[in-house]
Parts: C-alpha cells; sequence; structure tokens
C-alpha cells in the first residue's frame, strides 16, 4: 500500500486555489501508520478522530486493499513499523530497506510482508471490507459531508497491458448502489501510452512523483470540471468557491 504522496496533494491544492485565497486540502492520515491500513483501518480512524469539518472526503483504494485485512498493532515492533529508534541512519537503511528488498529476490530469510495475512477466504474477505466501506460512507454522510472513491490499480493492472481486474466491477456496483461517485484511475491511464503510465510507478504498487500528479490532475477534471465539489460554479474551467465562509476544506483518506 502507498500513501498519497504531499506531490500529488500539492498538485491537486494549486489546481483548486484558483481564484480564491481561503482553501486547505488536507490529507486525513497518519503516515506512520497508514501504509499499513486497510478499509477496516480507515473505517476506526474515522470513528475516533471524525472528518475534520471537510467538506468533502476522498477514499482512495487501490487494488489490493480490496482484499487487504484489517490491520492489527501486532506488526508494531516488526522492521516495517519500528518502535525504536535506530541507532544509525545506515542501520535502518539496511534492515528496513535494504535487506527486504535483497532477502525477497533471493527467497532467503526473506522478513514477512507488512500487510497481514489473509486469515479468511478472498470472497469472505471483500465482503467483509465492503461492509467497511458502507459504515464509513454512511458514518462521512451523517456528518452532511460529501463522500467520493478514488480507485487506483497496481502495476500490474495496466503494464505489460490492462487487466480485467476480479472484483472491480462488484466494487463499483455497490458504489453504484450506495450513490457514491468514483475516479477510475485505472480506465483512465488504460488509454494512455505504456510508456507514460511506466513513469506513475515507482515499484509495483506505490505511485511515483508523476504518477501523483497524474491522480490530482485527474481528480481536478473528474470533480472539479463535473461540478461534484459542494457550492461550487465554474466558470472557463475554472474552480470559483461559493461559500459563505470563503473557504473549502477536502479531505484525502488514502489507503493505497
Amino acid at each position: 500500500m502507498a500513501v498519497m504522496s504531499p506531490i500529488s496533494l500539492a498538485r491537486l491544492q494549486n489546481c483548486l486555489k484558483i481564484n480564491y485565497q481561503h482553501l486547505e486540502v488536507r490529507q486525513k492520515s497518519s503516515t506512520l501508520l497508514l501504509d499499513l491500513w486497510g478499509i477496516g483501518n480507515q473505517l476506526g480512524y474515522l470513528q475516533k478522530f471524525g472528518t475534520f469539518g471537510s467538506d468533502a472526503v476522498i477514499i482512495q483504494i487501490g487494488t489490493h486493499d480490496l482484499l487487504q485485512p484489517t490491520s492489527t498493532r501486532d506488526a508494531v515492533g516488526s522492521i516495517y513499523f519500528p518502535n525504536q529508534r535506530p541507532i544509525l541512519a545506515m542501520q535502518e537503511a539496511w534492515t528496513r530497506y535494504a535487506w527486504p528488498r535483497i532477502a525477497g529476490k533471493l527467497k532467503v530469510n526473506s522478513p514477512k510482508s507488512e500487510i497481514p495475512a489473509a486469515s479468511i477466504e478472498p470472497n469472505q474477505q471483500f465482503e467483509e471490507n465492503m461492509q467497511h466501506l458502507k459504515e464509513i460512507v454512511t458514518l462521512v454522510r451523517d456528518q452532511q459531508t460529501h463522500v467520493f472513491v478514488l480507485f487506483t490499480p497496481n502495476r500490474a493492472d495496466l503494464l505489460p497491458s490492462y487487466q480485467v481486474l476480479v472484483y472491480k466491477a462488484e466494487f463499483f456496483d455497490r458504489l453504484s448502489d450506495w450513490q457514491v461517485p468514483v475516479v477510475d484511475s485505472h480506465a483512465v491511464w488504460s488509454t494512455e501510452p505504456t510508456g507514460t503510465v511506466e513513469t506513475y510507478f515507482r515499484d509495483i504498487v506505490h505511485l511515483s512523483e508523476t504518477g501523483n500528479q497524474a491522480v490530482a490532475d485527474l481528480l481536478y477534471r473528474q470533480l472539479c470540471s463535473s461540478k461534484q465539489l459542494p457550492a461550487m460554479i465554474f466558470h472557463d474551467c475554472q474552480c470559483l468557491l461559493e461559500l459563505d465562509s470563503g473557504s473549502l476544506k477536502l479531505n484525502i483518506v488514502s489507503l493505497m
């Protein structure tokens, strides 16, 4: 899972911050824990901290998130989520980043994955995650807040060729039933040149700086241009804010 980087957030903020001065785009996350989070963990976070008075919440969900179990605190203390400071920066670079990759390629004493192992069947895990997502949607809407989903693919979903994803259609059917608008970067990027799509990923899951910029541009085009963000009017494809407070708060819940 990848954190939606500050590059993407800054890019989205720049796209939105046209002709008005008071705009706040915040990533509602704890960077320390977000890499491990599943949909169930996002639900727990929202239940504890709420939406921070946002006008809109965007839930970023990747292909792998559809079947990812809810993470527990069992991972704390592992190489991926250490609970002690390293003595040296080089020590952390080796034990946390270099060695796991080398061991994985050599298939010798490879550290356990940072993503928790599934304990139930895929179909059951999918249903459990959809229940968590439904609760998120209900929670957000109960606070009179607009909710959207950003769907992002893994690298293998597009490269070397476009892949039809097993659970995507059913996932989108649920979103349609709940009347949750979705921004589908998987579909949009499938129409772009392979060489361009290759620049969007820095590994099999995580987006590069270019990929994050592409996500921000896509959010702007589909949410602003389609007039789906609340209390806005649009002239010449530019967002003009019309809120009594003169400001918009947009929280991005990143699962990828």
